[in-house]
């Protein structure tokens, strides 16, 4: 999903939040006569968006969506991680002021179509993944592009909707984090050994047996 669609539809919302907002905490943000035109301009967008959702095999969106007519005919099969699960947040606001469930619904099951697929072993998921096959191509893990917000939208999504489910990823990914990419001595600026970081790293996967 392109990245400049979701940073519009998140404007867009947030706009819409703070002038209806009738506690108004930045101070008084209103607009005469506003009618939920912003709102409504968001849902347009992301009823454009949905296309990237269809005819795809594993629920995972394609990478890219014209708003006007659709997934290209051309359009790559490879998407990152990141960019696929990184929905929840924007889908999810928007699916709760409109008493739609479509929008969520769809990014949900992106997020776990990736989650479904992460490493037997080690808990991780790769950073690029075909979305018809669910095999990752790149399968490198890490916490960088790629990969970053899929798990600060995990986190996020539970803070907004208390979905027990969505912390429950973020803390075996967290912990898959520590103990598979994380190196170094255990406090930043005291003990032995070198500072902490976490760095990529290569995997070994079993994707072929979480689609059969």
């Amino acid at each position: 999903m392109h990245w400049i669609h979701l940073q519009v539809l998140g404007s867009l919302l947030s706009a819409h939040r703070i002038i209806t907002d009738s506690k108004q905490p930045f101070g008084d943000m209103t607009i005469k006569d506003y009618d939920n035109e912003l709102l409504y301009m968001a849902h347009d967008l992301a009823v454009r968006l949905l296309p990237a959702f269809e005819n795809t095999k594993t629920g995972i969106p394609y990478p890219r969506v014209n708003l006007k007519t659709g997934v290209p005919p051309d359009t790559n099969n490879e998407t990152c991680t990141a960019g696929a699960g990184s929905l929840l947040v924007e889908f999810g606001i928007l699916s709760r002021l409109l008493g739609d469930s479509t929008f969520e619904w769809v990014a949900r099951r992106a997020v776990k179509a990736l989650w479904n697929l992460r490493s037997n072993d080690t808990g991780l998921l790769g950073n690029v993944v075909n979305i018809q096959t669910g095999h990752w191509v790149g399968k490198q893990s890490g916490l960088g592009a790629g990969l970053d917000s899929f798990y600060e939208y995990l986190l996020k999504s539970y803070i907004l909707f208390g979905e027990k489910e969505d912390l429950e990823m973020f803390n075996a990914a967290y912990q898959s984090i520590q103990n598979y990419l994380r190196r170094g001595r255990e406090a930043c600026n005291e003990g032995e050994g070198d500072p902490p970081l976490c760095q990529r790293e290569h995997v070994q996967w079993a994707a072929d047996e979480h689609l059969d």
